[in-house]
């Protein structure tokens, strides 16, 4: 159970940071800096939760 609460929490944040990104694209535009850098950030935080939750499902 609590596997499936931390993916739950894990897909509320990605939900979360997602629409974050799309107010940034909205305030600053597609190819501006910070929404470069947020967008870059989501990525990285992406693959680490996946890399994460692997190595969960292995043990």
């Amino acid at each position: 159970m609590k596997n499936n609460e931390a993916i739950s929490e894990l897909n509320q944040a990605m939900e979360k940071a997602r629409a974050d990104l799309y107010k940034a694209i909205e305030i600053y535009g597609r190819s501006s800096k910070e929404v470069v850098i947020a967008s870059q950030k989501l990525d990285e935080v992406i693959v680490i939760a996946y890399k994460e939750q692997l190595n969960i499902n292995k043990e």
